[in-house]
C-alpha cells in the first residue's frame, strides 16, 4: 500500500513538469515572447554611436540651475529621440540622422549659453565653488567682511534673482533656436527683466563683489570697458 501512494506521487511530479524538449531555451529558440533579437555587429557600432550622443545629451541637459528645469523638456525631447535609435538603429540609421541631431544639440546649446550667465542659481554655484579654490591656494588669506556679505546675499536671494526674470526664461525655452528673429527679441526681454529687477541687480552687485576680491586686477592693468563678474545688459 506505502509503495502504491509513492508510485502516484511520482506520476503527479512527472506530469506537473515542463515539456519543454531537453536542450531547448525558450529566451533562445525565437520562439518564446522573450527572444533575443540577433543585432548584427554593424547595427550594434551604430547603435552604440547613438548611446555616445546620449551621454552629450545628459552632460548638457544638467547645466544650470534655474535654466536647466526650464530647458528639461527640450532636452528630454532630445534624449528621448536617442535613446529610441539607441535601442532600434540599423547601419542605415547612423550617419545622416546622428548628424542632424547633433545640429539640433548645438543650436539648443547655443540658446541656453546665451541664458546661462542670468542664472544667479547657477552662479552661486559657481562662486562657491570658486569660493572653496581660492581658500585652498590662499591658506593664509582673510576673507574680507564685504565678501562674506556677498554670499550670504547670492545664498538669499539668487532664488528670488531667478524668479525675477523666469518668464522671459521661460518664453525662450519655447523659442526655436534657429530663430535667430525670435530668439534676439526674447534675449532682449530678458536683459530688460534683469535690468529692472531690484533683487537680480543685488546679486549682480554681490558676484561682482565676489569676483573683485578672488580675481583681482594687476595694478598696471588697464580698465575693462566691462567688468570680469558683470553679466550682459
Amino acid at each position: 500500500m506505502q509503495r502504491a501512494r509513492v508510485d502516484v506521487l511520482l506520476t503527479l511530479v512527472l506530469v506537473a513538469l515542463p515539456t519543454t524538449a531537453c536542450g531547448s531555451d525558450p529566451a533562445t529558440s525565437g520562439d518564446g515572447p522573450g527572444a533575443r533579437q540577433q543585432v548584427s555587429e554593424a547595427d550594434q557600432a551604430c547603435r552604440d554611436r547613438w548611446h555616445d550622443l546620449g551621454s552629450t545629451v545628459a552632460t548638457q541637459a544638467a547645466r544650470g540651475g534655474m535654466v536647466k528645469q526650464v530647458f528639461a523638456s527640450r532636452w528630454d525631447s532630445i534624449a528621448a529621440g536617442v535613446a529610441y535609435y539607441e535601442s532600434t538603429a540599423t547601419t542605415d540609421q547612423c550617419d545622416e540622422q546622428i548628424d542632424t541631431e547633433k545640429q539640433e544639440i548645438r543650436s539648443l546649446r547655443a540658446l541656453v549659453e546665451k541664458v546661462l550667465p542670468f542664472d544667479m542659481e547657477a552662479r552661486f554655484v559657481e562662486a562657491r565653488a570658486g569660493r572653496a579654490e581660492f581658500a585652498a591656494s590662499h591658506p593664509d588669506a582673510k576673507e574680507p567682511a564685504q565678501v562674506r556679505t556677498a554670499y550670504r546675499t547670492m545664498r538669499t536671494f539668487s532664488a528670488p534673482a531667478d524668479e525675477a526674470i523666469a518668464p522671459a526664461v521661460v518664453q525662450l525655452a519655447d523659442t526655436e533656436p534657429t530663430d535667430t528673429a525670435a530668439v534676439r527679441q526674447r534675449m532682449r526681454d530678458l536683459v530688460l527683466l534683469a535690468q529692472t529687477s531690484d533683487v537680480w541687480q543685488v546679486c549682480k552687485a554681490a558676484l561682482r563683489t565676489i569676483h573683485a576680491y578672488e580675481h583681482p586686477k594687476p595694478k598696471n592693468a588697464e580698465k575693462p570697458s566691462t567688468s570680469p563678474g558683470e553679466n550682459p545688459g
